[in-house]
Parts: structure tokens; C-alpha cells; sequence
């Protein structure tokens, strides 16, 4: 008889100890998971963070230093005209001194454009340009969605006419 209760002893695990292990592992599982969702959000922000932030910085570039084209940096002092709110709803365009070479806000596509249609900036919620004596002053705001979440990039610059006196 007592060979008979050994064997059965060593033929498995009983159904307490499963459920326990199933357990055990099951809230380990929620834990790796719950851990990959927060680091798979934390990366897409940080992604969609890096992104309008590229966005916004290019388009300021592109309009300060041109892209083969057009430069607000290389105007003289008072050569540029600015022509606000063209269609009542926040658009405007800079005109260089030649008369013919421009930069302008599309606001309702959100897209900072020049005169051959190149984009210098896309997904563009606001963009503001004011006129000194001195040179222009310029605000770029980015927005970059993705999924739930929004991220939010403004960028100012300062753009100093050439042959200004301070």
C-alpha cells in the first residue's frame, strides 16, 4: 500500500496548485503588457513631438533662408510688403522687393508656400508675420496627431532687414 500512495504523489500537480500558477502568471502578463502600452505611448509622443518640432523649425529656415529661392534674411530694409488676411481667413503673403518673388500662409490648407508652389511648411495651424521698421517678425505654430494624442510646436524668429542700422 504504501508503494501504491508514492506513486500517486509524484504524478502531477493538483488542481490548486495550476490555478495558482495560472494566476501568478496571468498577472505577470498583465504587467509586461501594461508596461508595453506605456512605453508604446511615451515613444508616440515623443515621435509626434520630434516631428512638429522638425516641422516647425524647417518652416522657419525655409522662410528665413529660402530654399534656392526667395530669403527674407538677404531683403534690404523696407524692400518687403505685407499683404494680410487675403481671403478673410488669416492668410497673407510677403512680397519681395522684385515685385514678382513671394512667401505666403494658406491657412486654410496650413501650409506655408512660394511663388513656384514649393511648400516650405506643412500642417501649419497659425503662422503670423508683422512688419518693423527693423525687419519681421515671425511666429510658426506646428500641430502633429496621431491616435488620441496632440503635440504643439511654436516657433518665433526674428529677421533683421540686411543694411540695417541698430
Amino acid at each position: 500500500m504504501n508503494i501504491a500512495i508514492q506513486n500517486k504523489s509524484r504524478q502531477g500537480f493538483s488542481l490548486i496548485e495550476l490555478v495558482l500558477g495560472l494566476a501568478i502568471s496571468g498577472i505577470v502578463a498583465m504587467g509586461v503588457f501594461a508596461s508595453f502600452l506605456l512605453n508604446q505611448n511615451g515613444w508616440l509622443i515623443t515621435t509626434l513631438t520630434i516631428q512638429s518640432s522638425g516641422a516647425a523649425s524647417t518652416g522657419i529656415g525655409r522662410l528665413v533662408y529660402g530654399m534656392g529661392g526667395p530669403s527674407l534674411r538677404a531683403e534690404e530694409r523696407g524692400e518687403v510688403e505685407l499683404l494680410e488676411d487675403l481671403d478673410d481667413d488669416g492668410s497673407w503673403q510677403v512680397i519681395f522687393s522684385d515685385g514678382i518673388r513671394w512667401v505666403g500662409y494658406n491657412a486654410p490648407a496650413g501650409i506655408l508656400t512660394n511663388q513656384d508652389g514649393d511648400i516650405l511648411a506643412e500642417q501649419v495651424e497659425q503662422c503670423s508675420v508683422s512688419v518693423t521698421p527693423a525687419g519681421l517678425q515671425i511666429q510658426l505654430t506646428v500641430t502633429d496627431i496621431g491616435r488620441s494624442f496632440v503635440t504643439t510646436t511654436t516657433l518665433e524668429s526674428f529677421v533683421r532687414f540686411r543694411n540695417q542700422s541698430s
